[in-house]
């Protein structure tokens, strides 16, 4: 890697949601954008973004699942910038479907999104748009032994048979696929940004039940078995209302365990100086800026691991999802310096195992609101992390945080 490399990574300020920004060098990349707390999101966040932009395209967008707090900001954020390669998971209509009933006022745009996601982004001028499922059981090749690339971006992902057989079943996206601009790929390989920088995706598949949620669309007049009369309720208001109302009570199921998790940092032996720029946290480690107001300032941090970990919507609670996560990521384990704490600190999808087996990462994040109406981050997820001698961090929509 060039020693010069710079790079400067965002977590913007939008509360309750995730609005992530990175750039290295001239390349540039998001994971998620959306916020279901801060009022008037473009101006506030997405505006300040684009302006540093200075109308250089995104060359990846991740977005790591439907839920409107961390996507109802992609229109704004998508609107006049040239956007090269977006990363999604895959929820079939009926999932699709739910995740439009749970609030009761989103804007007309995100339930066009919700019925085809696939055909919205092109519609705003992506240039390629890539599926990403999941498998079991395989670990990934540690950074430092990734072959350089002098593409701008390489996409180092196998091809996923069943989840292409799956969504030629439910979607129009043949005429996407033929023209390569749509790939249906597995999480068991890499993707990497002017040869340096590696991104590794983890996408742990969720089995639900959805024979009561079938069986009602059935009784509205809806063919559970057919996709197209599923999208085509998703943007009709009167049927989206009327099931909305039985939404808490029987269908209240969870989508952001199928949620795509994001690693990233450098290819290979990079020692740097980072500076760690949070204006709120705690910490029993002695980090400058978390005691008191006169010495406020950047947190400074040397060393060779530079990796992030970005959980998106995943809960760890879960044995079986947190195990296959470190098996995914076992290589990557010991070059993570900084971790996203899951679901905004939520205690219920805590599993505080993490901090043994992220023994090198010294800095966590919790992307929430502040006050937060849902309890995030909850005080014994701040408690654990505290006592485990690493700096807590809150990224709100009051508190700027940064690394560069």
């Amino acid at each position: 890697m060039n020693k010069n490399t710079d790079f400067r990574f965002d977590f913007n300020k939008v509360g309750q949601g995730l609005f992530y920004s990175g750039n290295i060098d001239d390349f540039n990349f998001v994971c998620d954008c959306g916020s279901s707390y801060t009022k008037d999101l473009g101006r506030k966040a997405i505006g300040p973004y684009k302006r540093r932009l200075h109308r250089a395209p995104i060359d990846m967008l991740v977005v790591s699942h439907f839920y409107d707090d961390h996507a109802n900001g992609l229109d704004t954020l998508m609107r006049g910038i040239t956007t090269r390669n977006v990363f999604i998971p895959y929820f079939t209509p009926i999932e699709r479907f739910i995740m439009a009933v749970r609030r009761e006022i989103l804007p007309g745009w995100y339930y066009t999104f919700l019925r085809d996601p696939v055909s919205f982004f092109f519609s705003k001028g992506a240039e390629r748009a890539i599926v990403i499922g999941g498998e079991k059981g395989k670990r990934g090749p540690a950074p430092k032994n990734i072959s350089p690339s002098s593409k701008r971006i390489d996409i180092n992902l196998p091809d996923d048979g069943t989840l292409k057989r799956t969504i030629r079943h439910n979607e129009h996206w043949e005429r996407f696929i033929k023209a390569g601009k749509l790939l249906i790929k597995n999480h068991s390989g890499y993707v990497t940004g002017l040869g340096t920088w590696v991104f590794r995706f983890f996408n742990f598949k969720v089995k639900r039940k959805s024979d009561g949620f079938k069986a009602y669309l059935k009784a509205e007049g809806i063919n559970p078995e057919n996709p197209d009369e599923i999208k085509r309720a998703i943007t009709h208001t009167p049927t989206r209302e009327k099931i909305r109302g039985h939404y808490e009570r029987a269908f209240n199921e969870e989508f952001n365990g199928t949620s795509l998790v994001t690693y990233h940092g450098p290819t290979g032996n990079l020692r740097r100086d980072l500076y760690v720029n949070c204006e709120r946290g705690l910490s029993f480690n002695g980090c400058p800026h978390l005691h008191s107001s006169n010495k406020k300032g950047p947190c400074h941090y040397a060393g060779d691991r530079m990796g992030q970990l970005l959980t998106g919507g995943i809960g760890l609670n879960r044995k079986s999802v947190y195990n296959e996560l470190k098996t995914h990521y076992g290589n990557y384990f010991d070059t993570v310096f900084l971790s996203q704490i899951p679901r905004h600190g939520s205690r219920k999808n805590w599993n505080k195992d993490i901090l043994n087996d992220l023994k090198e990462c010294s800095h966590w994040v919790a992307s929430s609101g502040c006050p937060s109406f849902f309890g995030h981050p909850h005080s014994m997820v701040v408690l654990d992390i505290l006592r485990n001698e690493r700096c807590f961090c809150w990224s709100n929509q009051h508190d700027r945080f940064f690394i560069e």
